[in-house]
């Protein structure tokens, strides 16, 4: 289906690729790596924590209108049942590594935000 829709050799995507699983999962991070990225740059500045859930709503809203359909692409692919490989683990890893849930966990004991499940 992809390949074709790509218009694409079905022979050359499976030759390269080997499976959808392996496909989906390439153009996964392709696509967030760069978001992703900005991501902890913000949290790894010297800014307020307002700041810097300002500008990471920002860039959220900025990669969803350059890619409104990877949403729905993402919820089809993982509502078919097929474990996603994608390594969340190591980029939630980065992400604490900035110290931004700390600063989020503090906010909540402060009561300037809600408390939610971290």
């Amino acid at each position: 289906e992809i390949a074709k829709a790509a218009g694409m050799n079905v022979a050359l995507v499976n030759y390269y690729f080997c499976s959808k699983k392996q496909l989906f999962k390439l153009v996964f991070e392709a696509v967030l790596e760069d978001f992703m990225l900005s991501t902890i740059e913000v949290f790894q500045k010297d800014l307020s924590l307002e700041s810097k859930m300002r500008i990471f709503i920002e860039r959220e809203y900025e990669f969803l209108t350059s890619y409104p359909d990877i949403p729905r692409f993402i919820l089809s692919e993982l509502s078919r049942g097929d474990k996603c490989e994608f390594d969340h683990a190591g980029i939630l890893e980065k992400i604490a590594a900035t110290g931004v849930f700390e600063e989020l966990k503090e906010a909540q004991d402060k009561g300037i935000i809600r408390k939610v499940d971290l």
